[in-house]
């Protein structure tokens, strides 16, 4: 008697074991059949333990074997402003649009390559400025513009606002001629700045502001850069 009750309970639990991998592997098919392919952010993969429970992925190369899709380009307006930047570009779209240059947009791969320069400044004895090689931007293919700017105050930091810095790029259009397109600017001064931020070409635009210290002036540091470049030789800003 308890051998049979135990012949018995043997032939449940193999019964329900059975019956588990029956609707384990039905559950499971009728998932591959809708799902066995699925994106990842690699692309399209395809589930392996599908592919075990039977032929539900038979099709593999034709829902899984999917080359990742090409990544979308920025949207036309570009990124969003940081808040610490509020201004800035709406500063130099209000130059541009006195000569009729399109509206720039700000772009977040612009402005990290400017950040990084700007950290890069500040770490130069007496906060010198000098500007980059225009090849020399480590993470973007061809070339970028560029405006630099400083302020310094004692004994606390100058109170500086994006469309100040915009605005002191901006001033040097008394120096410049827009019917010649020439320069006349005095020894110590430029158009250059000005040109950059009215130049037409120019889509987008990247900025990053630091402080440094020097002796008893603490200084603001502000760099823009910009895609495509203004300021080429033989080329009029607008």
């Amino acid at each position: 008697m308890i051998l049979i009750q135990r012949c018995l309970t043997m032939l449940g639990i193999t019964l329900l074991l059975l019956l588990s991998l029956y609707l384990a592997s039905n559950a499971y098919a009728q998932s591959c059949d809708t799902n066995c392919g699925f994106i990842t952010e690699e692309g399209c993969a395809c589930d392996d333990a599908c592919v075990e429970w039977g032929d539900c992925c038979a099709d593999k190369a034709q829902f899984c074997d999917i080359p990742p899709q090409p990544q979308q380009p920025a949207a036309a307006g570009g990124d969003q402003e940081p808040t610490e930047f509020a201004g800035i570009v709406a500063a130099h779209n209000s130059w541009r649009a006195q000569v009729g240059s399109p509206d720039l947009v700000w772009s977040n791969a612009v402005a990290a390559e400017a950040q990084q320069w700007a950290n890069e400044l500040a770490s130069n004895p007496g906060c010198r400025l000098q500007h980059r090689s225009f090849t020399d931007f480590p993470s973007l293919e061809g070339e970028l513009g560029e405006n630099l700017y400083i302020k310094g105050a004692s004994p606390n930091l100058p109170d500086v606002t994006p469309k100040e810095v915009v605005d002191s790029w901006g001033s040097e259009i008394q120096y410049y001629d827009s019917i010649t397109h020439t320069c006349n600017a005095p020894p110590g001064e430029s158009c250059g700045h000005y040109t950059q931020v009215v130049w037409s070409a120019t889509k987008e635009v990247g900025c990053g502001f630091t402080t440094c210290i020097d002796g008893d002036f603490q200084n603001i540091i502000a760099v823009c850069n910009y895609r495509a470049p203004g300021n080429v030789e033989g080329v009029t800003p607008f």
